[in-house]
């Protein structure tokens, strides 16, 4: 640390500390904590309703009115990340076409992506070598999220989305494969 910027960091911990004791935040503060709660980089986009896309802007009025504006800054918050989770619900989308505002745009998966985890017995059942050598790392996950539960916002591990990667690599297979396995297994019903 260079000299001077311990006391720096210093003062802005008794500051944090002081602001998390009351519980109330200043103006500045909290549109400081709602442009890094709406940051497009974490694909989140600001609500149009308080921000304007075109010259980058945010409705200071609009949002001084907003209910948990009003909240933030009379202290009635529990705590800072209390805060921080209220206003980024409130003044920012993650998902649908509020996103499109930002020109960011759900990417759709393909159906072997977007069927998992139903797929995975019948998708293993072909045997792809490519496919086949991710089988230990998706039911070790498949066993986690048995017992902790899925996560809503679809987020993976980095061995699942490389299991998804060859997913979209080996889908001419996959697709014919599992489609043959179907018409067979029908056709064996009608056999029998």
């Amino acid at each position: 640390m260079q000299p001077g910027s311990k006391l720096k960091f210093l003062l802005i911990a008794i500051h944090l500390a002081q602001i998390e004791a009351y519980k109330q935040y200043s103006k500045e503060f909290t549109m400081l904590m709602i442009k890094s709660s709406c940051n497009l980089s974490r694909f989140m986009c600001p609500r149009q309703e308080y921000f304007d896309i075109n010259t980058l802007r945010w409705y200071e009025d609009r949002l001084m009115k907003s209910e948990v504006m009003q909240k933030t800054l009379s202290g009635g918050m529990k705590s800072l990340k209390h805060a921080f989770e209220s206003l980024k619900e409130e003044f920012c989308c993650t998902e649908g076409p509020c996103l499109n505002y930002c020109n960011i745009f759900e990417k759709k998966e393909i159906s072997l992506i977007s069927k998992f985890p139903e797929n995975v017995d019948a998708i293993f059942s072909l045997g792809i070598p490519k496919i086949e050598k991710h089988r230990e790392e998706v039911y070790k996950y498949l066993e986690y999220i048995k017992a902790h539960g899925s996560n809503p916002r679809h987020h993976f591990p980095a061995e699942i989305e490389a299991y998804f990667d060859d997913l979209s690599d080996q889908q001419h297979l996959i697709h014919p494969l599992l489609s043959l396995r179907y018409l067979q297994e029908i056709q064996g019903i009608f056999n029998n």
